[in-house]
């Protein structure tokens, strides 16, 4: 149960300093604890970009620049003034124009992509897939012919975009061939260059069919008039001055109908010129087939991989971290079973351990391997678990973990010594009997059914520490292990100061419950990380409270 703090009354206003503060060491631990998994996910992510780039079909963009530039259209300079620009709008309507079904349509039919697999019916292509995920707004599939879906496909491929503010439009074809793609590209340049040549001349055609008509017409009025000879004028004054005056007046509409019929004329000639002189578009730099690759992108994929593996891994370390109940700090255990004699050990590297030499084949490994950390720790812990208590002879101090692989053999032996250098006669019995067998003696054909002992010593400094190995001779049963182990405690006690026993986990033997009643404490062993603090409960519940000795937090 958890102990509800006792409330305090501010006296003073909220201030700045009473704000919580965020807890460095515990993002740190998050920052450590994560990384690993962040780099799997990394690792992984990586691993499967590349293999997409490496399995993914190849795709070949070749591009085509095309100039735009309508003579035709451009305003006549003013005297003495710079040139007038060109429409801005008109290089815009012109990009419409090249992604028309008139000019794909003309590119498809000339180069009958249709029976092209890439771009036929159930295509697979790059243009298949973007048609598929933009179809157009007068796409209806229901509807459609093959040939308006093949349209669709070479337009997903298609890319038409104007470069800055320049009248410069480059043309970008996308398909599998990279031949294909800058054929495409030039084809579909030169099939707009040719529409826009054969505009201009159907509108050439209508308007010199136009002009040629009101040259006619104009041609009959000015020769068509005829002045009056001079013989058939009036010999009356008033008569003759009317016949002058008329004769002016048509000499003068005879000029000007002469004068209207050769500027236009003249006007014929030039704008049949100026209109089959110039085209309005030109291609400054033709599509090549391109030697490399546009999609998939190998450092691209690779980016974008990373990129989505180190989200996904931190996503990871998140939702693991909210969803943890396992024990990582001393506070955690001790907020989870409400005991203050909570002892944490910092994690020790592999290559910070040293074995002993030579290594006793009685002796499991834990009890002939060293560290000058661990064993500095130990000696902490033994400093703060006997303060304060009475020196008792033939005191018998069990070691248990609730499940195996915490390294309590480890706390087991190095408290042990430090136990024995202090100048007390100790002895640490390794009841870790399921871990391997003694060789039964040939001569005894049935041996008894109770654990075999060999004791060894190991010197440390200028003490000496007594390890006793209980390990079975033959078959035995869990109930006569553990009865060998009591025997073995009841009879060993009264001979030496105090005993330290090794005991296996919880979730291998009962040795420790069967045991209880000859134990005065018990030191508990549990691995930061791994147990539960629903399990390192459910282990206190039939350990006495007052013989726990202290909790061992190991591997923080």
């Amino acid at each position: 149960m958890l102990i509800a703090p006792t409330p305090v009354v501010l006296e003073e206003p909220f201030s700045s300093s009473d704000r919580d503060v965020v807890d460095v060491d515990a993002v740190i631990r998050f920052i450590r604890r994560g990384a690993r998994l962040c780099f799997k996910w990394v690792f992984l992510s990586v691993c499967v970009g590349f293999a997409f780039t490496k399995l993914s079909p190849s795709y070949y963009t070749a591009t085509a620049t095309l100039l735009l530039e309508d003579r035709a259209l451009r305003p006549a300079a003013e005297p003495g003034g710079g040139a007038i620009p060109i429409d801005p709008t008109y290089a815009d309507s012109q990009i419409q124009v090249l992604q028309s079904d008139e000019v794909v349509g003309h590119v498809l039919d000339e180069m009958r992509l249709a029976e092209v697999e890439e771009f036929g019916t159930g295509g697979s292509g790059i243009g298949a897939f973007i048609a598929r995920l933009a179809p157009s707004p007068s796409f209806t599939p229901g509807a459609t012919t093959s040939r308006q879906a093949v349209i669709m496909r070479v337009l997903g491929a298609l890319s038409v975009r104007r470069l800055g503010l320049s009248n410069a439009v480059e043309i970008g074809f996308t398909s599998r061939d990279p031949l294909r793609a800058a054929a495409i590209a030039n084809a579909i340049a030169q099939n707009y260059i040719d529409g826009q040549v054969a505009l201009k001349r159907n509108a050439a055609e209508e308007a010199a069919t136009r002009l040629r008509e009101s040259l006619s017409e104009i041609r009959d009025k000015a020769f068509a008039i005829e002045l009056p000879a001079a013989g058939s004028l009036l010999t009356t004054p008033e008569a003759g001055a009317q016949a002058q005056a008329r004769n002016r007046e048509l000499q003068n509409k005879a000029e000007t109908y002469r004068l209207l019929y050769n500027s236009l004329l003249q006007r014929s000639y030039m704008e049949s010129i100026d209109q089959f002189s110039y085209s309005g578009a030109r291609v400054i730099t033709p599509a090549e087939a391109p030697a490399q690759r546009s999609s998939p992108r190998t450092i691209l994929a690779l980016v974008i991989a990373g990129a989505v593996g180190a989200v996904g891994g931190m996503g990871h370390a998140l939702l693991r971290q909210a969803t943890d109940r396992s024990l990582r700090t001393v506070e955690d255990v001790q907020r989870s079973i409400s005991f203050g004699r909570v002892i944490g050990v910092r994690k020790i590297r592999r290559r910070a351990w040293r074995a002993g030499k030579p290594r006793r084949k009685d002796l499991q490994r834990a009890y002939v391997t060293d560290s000058e950390r661990f064993s500095h720790a130990m000696a902490k812990l033994a400093v703060a678990l006997q303060a304060g208590r009475p020196r008792q002879s033939g005191q018998v101090i069990g070691v248990a973990a609730p499940m195996p692989g915490t390294g309590a053999s480890s706390v087991a032996i190095h408290f042990a010594k430090v136990i024995a250098e202090a100048g007390q006669n100790t002895l640490l019995i390794d009841a870790n009997w399921g871990k391997s067998s003694f060789a039964p003696d040939a001569q005894d054909e049935n041996p008894a059914p109770k654990l075999a002992s060999a004791l060894s010593t190991i010197c440390i400094e200028s003490e000496s520490l007594d390890v006793l190995t209980l390990r079975p001779a033959g078959p035995i049963s869990e109930l006569n292990a553990s009865l060998s182990i009591l025997t073995a405690l009841q009879q060993l006690r009264a001979r030496y100061d105090c005993v330290v026993i090794d005991f296996h986990s919880t979730e291998q033997t009962v040795d420790l419950e069967a045991s209880m009643s000859a134990l005065n404490e018990v030191i508990v062993v549990v691995e930061s990380g791994r147990t539960l603090a629903d399990t390192l409960r459910a282990f206190l519940r039939f350990i006495p409270k007052e013989k726990v000795m202290g909790v061992v937090l190991n591997k923080v």
